[in-house]
């Protein structure tokens, strides 16, 4: 039964999407972005074991990798001020000029990096020019989807933005899956030393040459209803942002805590996987794709449900289960086997999509117009730049430990704080937006 309702709720949410041609065009121009943004994002993680060696002087495995989630770090570490420079820019210029902008930045800075000469070549250089690209990479995806999602917020209707904003991020599931089941390819034909050797900058040239084309789709953007009716442009959104409006700023970072932190985690778990647990590499990927395709139509069936039941009762159930089963999820790796790995992964999976159906939307509503997209920036941003240290943080408490369970409970005891964050969000799940 569960099966036959779950299939019933997918045709009517994709019923509804049918329906409306305009939104359809609105919903894709505002994925595009996204969907390359996080296939960006994953392949940095999925690959960072390839060419962890590659930038920095002959070392052991793991310091290499150590110093890869450094860099990944600090490009989070700029995302709060890419993020908040562009969401002025959208709050007084206009969305569609952030969404030109990011897509640029962040096509050139993907496509260089799988460009760059390594250490063995020109030295310290390599370190540094791969640092800037990934700062300017930063830059831009702290812009990229903030800027789509107020975009796409202000062109859909109080009874359909769920559903639409799940589409959105459905996109980025399709991104992340285009990312994993690409490095999958990859490592079966090229073989780990060719991944080494050059296989992992194909993908990095791929999603750049992606991005270029998003771009001349993108020009075609009209600015949003809401932005155009709005007769006060805030010039320094960020000044009202934290004066005015700080309550929502605390409350939004508390909600999204638990989601941003499995998030990177989920970037960074192959080379968990791998090189701390023992999965076979092929394993973890194919496990990662299946996981993808499992949860990839679920987003937007729950940004479908949030428009039906409230977002606020929706992402408040989907936090206590977690409290509920986190535990008990992490402890499905203790097993080593390949069953219990895509067990794990598609439970994981699974999780972040009914988050994601839910939170996103919960943050367009949060802010009113002439600082929304201020204000999602800087607390999305602001989030993920202190999650990306999780990484680092994980592989510490594991070397201390040499146990998954600690794992387990610092996930749950995010879970807390986000549910903590819940008890002070207005639902505004059938309101227009102000």
């Amino acid at each position: 039964m569960f099966i036959i309702n779950l299939l019933k709720n997918l045709y009517n949410a994709y019923r509804d999407i049918i329906l409306d041609k305009k939104q359809k065009r609105v919903a894709f121009l505002a994925s595009l972005g996204s969907g390359l943004e996080y296939y960006d994002f994953v392949i940095y993680g999925m690959l960072a074991q390839f060419f962890s060696t590659q930038f920095f002087p002959k070392t052991n495995h793991l310091t290499a990798l150590i110093q890869v989630f450094v860099i990944f770090a600090l490009g989070y570490l700029v995302r709060p001020i890419g993020g908040t420079i562009f969401g002025m820019v959208g709050d007084y210029f206009g969305r569609k000029t952030t969404f030109l902008i990011s897509i640029i930045l962040m096509g050139s800075s993907t496509f260089f990096m799988g460009m760059i000469p390594t250490y063995q070549y020109i030295g310290i250089y390599a370190s540094l020019i791969f640092l800037v690209l990934r700062l300017i990479q930063g830059i831009s995806f702290g812009a990229e989807l903030p800027s789509s999602l107020t975009f796409l917020a202000e062109h859909s209707g109080a009874k359909d933005r769920g559903l639409l904003i799940g589409i959105m991020i459905t996109s980025v599931g399709t991104g992340a899956l285009l990312g994993s089941g690409f490095t999958f390819v990859l490592c079966k034909l090229l073989g780990k030393s060719n991944m080494v050797n050059f296989g992992w900058r194909i993908p990095f040239l791929l999603g750049g040459m992606l991005a270029i084309i998003a771009y001349f789709f993108r020009k075609k953007t009209e600015e949003t209803p809401i932005f155009l009716k709005e007769k006060k442009h805030e010039k320094i959104a960020i000044i009202k942002l934290l004066r005015k409006d700080f309550k929502n700023v605390v409350v939004t970072m508390l909600i999204i805590i638990l989601p941003a932190s499995l998030i990177i985690f989920g970037v960074a778990f192959p080379s968990f996987a791998s090189g701390i647990w023992k999965y076979k590499t092929t394993n973890i990927y194919f496990a990662l794709v299946v996981g993808e395709v499992f949860s990839i139509g679920l987003i937007f069936l729950f940004g479908w449900l949030s428009d039906k039941i409230g977002r606020k009762k929706q992402y408040t159930a989907i936090l206590i289960l977690f409290c509920a089963f986190g535990y008990s999820m992490f402890g499905l790796l203790e097993k080593h086997t390949f069953f219990h790995l895509i067990l794990f992964v598609i439970i994981f999976k699974t999780f972040i999509a009914a988050m994601a159906g839910n939170y996103f939307a919960i943050m367009t509503e949060n802010f009113i117009t002439n600082i929304r997209n201020t204000g999602i920036a800087f607390c999305y941003n602001c989030v993920f730049a202190a999650a990306a240290f999780i990484p680092l943080l994980l592989l510490y408490i594991y070397k201390q430990t040499h146990s998954i369970k600690f794992i387990s409970v610092f996930f749950v005891l995010l879970s807390v704080i986000s549910l903590i964050g819940m008890i002070f969000i207005e639902d505004r799940t059938k309101k227009t937006l102000t």
